[in-house]
């Protein structure tokens, strides 16, 4: 919205800050994109009706809960990405498109490591081999770990990083782990994951040497789809170095 009252853009994707007359913003964008994904996964937009009503909504009202509009149950790490994009303050969003783009990535690799993990299969050992399937692929650390901590499954990628043999790495308590020297919240975020069933995020850094950047490690806990009281554990990371130039 301009100062004379005109109105630049499509109503539906203006950000609350926008619709008071601010300028364009990164945060704007993030917005507008969030708005996207919302009526892709819902099929209805955030706020809806005349345009007017479409703007006052925007600017004082929460749009509905992914679940309620879309009418179905949906992933909780998906319909979190998606509502704090819509956030009405603007630095609750996600900081550039790239951010947005970074946890977009982590939410699609665990959704789709989950939805091979459910394929029915005709096998002697189902679960391990959808395990296999799933992890074993992916250049991404990732772990299965108890609600113990204790680690039940892991691909090579999770074994360099924490610095441990594959051969010996099943049944080796998380906190036994170098994983847990860089973030020692580990366990108590295992056991928090476990008991929300909602995943959960954090991050860490890594300290490689005065000659190299720092490692950020961002880490995904989610409830096992599977039954059993595992948790799975996906990280990825980048050097900063890398981060402040993207």
């Amino acid at each position: 919205a301009s100062s004379d009252g005109r109105i630049s853009g499509s109503p539906h994707y203006l950000a609350p800050e926008r619709v008071a007359g601010g300028p364009p913003t990164v945060a704007g964008d993030i917005y507008a994109i969030g708005v996207l994904g919302y009526q892709m996964l819902s099929g209805v937009f955030p706020h809806d009706g005349e345009i007017m009503q479409v703007l006052m909504k925007q600017m004082h009202e929460e749009p509905a809960p992914l679940a309620e509009a879309r009418g179905a149950p949906i992933d909780d790490a998906l319909a979190a990405l998606i509502m704090r994009a819509l956030a009405k303050n603007l630095g609750d969003r996600h900081a550039s498109a790239a951010a947005f783009r970074y946890e977009l990535n982590t939410v699609m690799d665990m959704l789709a490591l989950t939805q091979r993990r459910r394929l029915p299969l005709k096998v002697e050992n189902p679960r391990e081999t959808a395990l296999s399937a799933a992890f074993d692929k992916s250049r991404l650390p990732q772990a299965l770990i108890s609600f113990a901590g204790d680690i039940a499954f892991a691909n090579t990628a999770f074994c360099q990083l924490v610095g441990a043999a594959e051969a010996g790495i099943e049944g080796r308590h998380i906190s036994d782990t170098e994983l847990s020297v860089v973030f020692p919240a580990l366990l108590r975020t295992i056991v928090t994951t476990y008991e929300s069933g909602k995943p959960q995020e954090r991050r860490a850094r890594v300290f490689r040497g005065a000659d190299q950047p720092a490692l950020e490690l961002v880490m995904w806990f989610a409830p096992l789809s599977l039954p059993g009281s595992e948790v799975h554990l996906l990280i990825r990371y980048e050097d900063e170095d890398k981060r402040r130039r993207d």
